[in-house]
C-alpha cells in the first residue's frame, strides 16, 4: 500500500510502500507500517528491519532512520489505529482469502463457523463450539463443546479519553493432532498474523490463551490456566491448573509451571517453577520451610 492511499501528502515525508500493521516481536511480518508517540519508543523501533514506514511527530522526525518511509502525525497513534481498520475495511490485509473444509471434517451442526476459515481432515468440531474468522485447523483436531477459536482479545486502546475500537485482520492456528477441550478460548490478535498452537498439544477446560501468543509441540495446558499475549511457550511444556502466565513471557522447552503458579518472568528450559510469583520450584520449597520454622 502507498501512504497517498491514506495519508494527506503534506503528512509524507519520505514515500515507502508497507503492507500490515506492526506487532511487537514480530519479525516475520515484512513490510510492516509502526508509529512512535516519544524518543524512547523511536529508538526501540527504529531499526527492526521489517518495519517500512514509521508514524510519528515532527519534533521526532528527525531521529527517524533515513531508510524508512516517514508520515508526520500530530498524533501518531491514533492514525497508526485509523490506519489499521482502514486497511481492513479497503482489503489491504486479510490473512485468509478462502474458506476450505475437508469432507471428512465431522462439525456439529449446533457449531459456528465464520468466515475465511481452513478446516482439515478428520477433525472433530463438537456441539456449541464457536470457531471465528481467520482460523486454520489442521488435520486430525478435535474441538470439543462451548470451546471459541479465535475471539477477540483485551487489545483495545484509550485515545483523547475514549475506547477505540480496533478491527482485527489476525486469527488462529492449530497443528495437527490437537485437542481443544471444553470451554477454552483462544484469542486472536488485531494485527495480521496468527496466534499458534503446535502439534499434539492439549488446551484442556477453560483455558485461555491470550493474542499472539505461540505455543509448542505436545505442550499441555491444564484446566483453568491462563496465557497472556504475546507469550512464547515452548515444546514439551506443562502449565499446571489454574496457573496464570504474564504477557510477553517466554517459556522453555521442557519446563514445568506447576498448579496455581504466577509466572512473571521467562522460565528456562528444563526447569520447574512453583509459587506466586514463580521461582526454581527447589528454592521455593526451601523458601517456604524457612518461613515455618
Amino acid at each position: 500500500m502507498k501512504p497517498n492511499s491514506y495519508f494527506k501528502n503534506d503528512q509524507i515525508i519520505r514515500d515507502n510502500e508497507f503492507l500490515l500493521t506492526y506487532a511487537v516481536g514480530q519479525t516475520d511480518m515484512e513490510y510492516t507500517i509502526a508509529y512512535a508517540n516519544d524518543l524512547k519508543v523511536l529508538k526501540s523501533i527504529n531499526d527492526i528491519p521489517n518495519i517500512s514506514s514509521i508514524i510519528t511527530t515532527t519534533d521526532l522526525s528527525e531521529f527517524v532512520n533515513p531508510s524508512k518511509g516517514l508520515i508526520i502525525s500530530q498524533n501518531p497513534q491514533n492514525d497508526f489505529y485509523l490506519l489499521h481498520n482502514f486497511m481492513i475495511e479497503n482489503n489491504y490485509m486479510k490473512p485468509l482469502q478462502d474458506s476450505k473444509i475437508d469432507e471428512s471434517a465431522i462439525i456439529s451442526p449446533t457449531s459456528r463457523i465464520g468466515e475465511n476459515v481452513v478446516i482439515g481432515k478428520n477433525v472433530v468440531i463438537k456441539d456449541y463450539a464457536i470457531i471465528e474468522s481467520n482460523v486454520v485447523i489442521k488435520d486430525n483436531c478435535e474441538i470439543e463443546q462451548f470451546a471459541v477459536i479465535g475471539a477477540n482479545s483485551m487489545q483495545r486502546t484509550i485515545i483523547d479519553g475514549k475506547l477505540f475500537q480496533l478491527k482485527y485482520a489476525g486469527g488462529v492456528e492449530i497443528g495437527e493432532r490437537t485437542r481443544v477441550l471444553t470451554g477454552a478460548i483462544i484469542q486472536k490478535p488485531y494485527q495480521a498474523f496468527y496466534t499458534k498452537i503446535g502439534h499434539d498439544s492439549v488446551i484442556s477446560t477453560r483455558v485461555v490463551i491470550g493474542h499472539g501468543s505461540k505455543v509448542g509441540n505436545r505442550t499441555f495446558l491444564s484446566g483453568g490456566s491462563g496465557i497472556a499475549g504475546n507469550c512464547i511457550i515452548g515444546d514439551e511444556v506443562w502449565i499446571g491448573g489454574g496457573a496464570i502466565v504474564s504477557d510477553g513471557i517466554n517459556i522453555g522447552d521442557n519446563a514445568k509451571v506447576l498448579i496455581g503458579s504466577v509466572v512473571v518472568r521467562n522460565v528456562m528450559t528444563k526447569s520447574t517453577v512453583s509459587g506466586n510469583f514463580a521461582l526454581d520450584h527447589k528454592k521455593n520449597i526451601l523458601n517456604q520451610v524457612k518461613l515455618r520454622q
